[in-house]
């Protein structure tokens, strides 16, 4: 998966009609000028001229083509090219981004030319490529000169034939960066964020970051243009950090029936921090409501079953410890979900799994347990009663220096147990059974105790 790791948001070129165009470009004299050839191959750059505007301020989207004057095929992975190097005003800079290496390679046969990347630089995402943590990238108003040069790696990059890496040098363009006004910048956020979808994602946080009094109608208008249920949930999410008097009336439209789950879900958190229970409701009524004997669809299931294990109330906690009709997988993953973090490994790292292990591998753990001492204590009850509980999933796991293969409930309940409460109760993971059903007892005598 990765080589730098980031976020590479869309920044495209266009204009915002009712004003001045937001990021202006001229090319360098020679428009068709191309970058030194290697071994045939040149480099390309030139202002993207399709696509949504850039956010006020930022880089331009710039389109990359590269030209193949050899007697054989050359071969480039576009993200080497999405995410190349970038020289601005005769400085380098690397930007920060995943590489997903799911990208498919373009052909560039003898005699021809391709499009092969966009670039859409973020400036907040690049840094000096010789003193990352001395020279951040900023961005000012007026004329820059840029180039670019491609990525290079094992399998990433650029290739002849005969699998010979390059780096090409792109010619240099030059592009202005206007100077806008307060007014221009947020009607350009407003324009960019109402058409919704994922390129609508930075213009939404830097509005609500910038202009929060105009940044929750331009959501709801992203949210009815986005198909994606998913990413409706994202804009939830961010409108959740708007202040309270804006935000409360529209959270609570988006925990209604009708509303995607996993928008239910960001909104109900959203309210329960600000101390209102009102999504949880609707939200134990869902879970009610499933069909636990079979699984559903897997990802609401889970989504649905972490936020409930994380609400901190003690009603939700006893309702989840009453779990004898659910499906093995479920109850273990209640169980699982109030494990700590251990002091070798934040997370539980699967090794294997079966059948009915999905959602157990899935869920996440918690640094502390939630809903304070009432919380707590919930906690408590929900595990001492699954010590009872034999019930096992088909996975082998990791935690820390303790390795499991097929993990009762009981098990599961005794080391939560032990972890969150050492000076209480005491258990160490064993191969051997009988072994932990001697502890598992020994645990729940004194839980039994009054």
């Amino acid at each position: 998966m990765s080589v730098r790791v980031s976020m590479a948001s869309s920044l495209l070129l266009l204009a915002i009609a009712g004003m001045a165009s937001s990021v202006g470009a001229q090319v360098a004299p020679d428009e068709e000028q191309w970058g030194e050839a290697i071994d045939g191959a040149q480099l390309h750059l030139a202002l993207a001229m399709t696509g949504p505007p850039a956010l006020p301020g930022e880089l331009p989207a710039l389109a990359v083509q590269i030209r193949n004057q050899s007697a054989t095929d050359l071969t480039a992975n576009p993200e080497a090219l999405d995410y190349a190097d970038i020289e601005f005003d005769d400085v380098w800079y690397v930007q920060s981004f995943a590489i997903t290496a799911n990208a498919h390679p373009v052909v560039i046969a003898p005699g021809s030319q391709k499009d092969v990347g966009l670039l859409r630089p973020i400036a907040s995402n690049m840094y000096g490529a010789n003193a990352r943590s001395v020279r951040p990238f900023e961005l000012h108003p007026g004329p820059h000169r840029v180039r670019i040069r491609n990525l290079k790696g094992p399998n990433f990059g650029v290739y002849t034939d005969d699998g010979k890496a390059m780096v090409l040098l792109s010619n240099r363009i030059t592009i202005n960066v206007p100077d806008l006004s307060a007014t221009a910048e947020r009607e350009a956020l407003v324009t960019q964020t109402s058409a919704g979808g994922f390129n609508a994602l930075q213009p939404a946080r830097r509005l609500i970051e910038r202009y929060p009094d105009t940044a929750l109608p331009a959501i709801e208008k992203a949210i009815a243009a986005t198909a994606d249920p998913a990413m409706r949930a994202q804009f939830v999410g961010l409108a959740s950090n708007l202040p309270d008097d804006y935000v409360i009336p529209f959270l609570l439209t988006q925990i209604a029936p009708g509303v995607d789950q996993a928008a239910r879900i960001r909104a109900a958190d959203a309210l329960l921090a600000r101390g209102r229970d009102d999504g949880l409701w609707a939200l134990v009524e869902t879970w009610r409501q499933m069909n636990h004997e079979r699984p559903p669809r897997y990802a609401d299931e889970a989504r649905l079953l972490e936020f409930l294990t994380r609400s901190g109330n003690p009603q939700v906690i006893d309702l989840l410890g009453r779990t004898s009709a659910l499906r093995t997988e479920l109850r273990f993953s209640i169980v699982q979900a109030y494990l700590p973090p251990s002091a070798a490994a934040s997370s539980v790292h699967l090794l294997d799994q079966g059948p009915g292990a999905s959602l157990p591998a899935a869920l996440g753990i918690m640094r502390e347990l939630p809903g304070g001492s009432a919380g707590a204590a919930a906690v408590e009850r929900l595990l001492g009663l699954a010590l009872d509980d034999t019930g096992s999933v088909p996975m082998e796991a990791r935690y820390g220096g303790v390795t499991w293969i097929r993990p009762r409930v009981c098990d599961m309940a005794a080391l939560v147990l032990s972890l969150r409460w050492p000076g209480k109760y005491h258990f160490a993971w064993s191969a051997d059974a009988a072994d932990r059903d001697r502890q598992i007892a020994a645990i729940k005598a004194t839980w039994m105790k009054p």
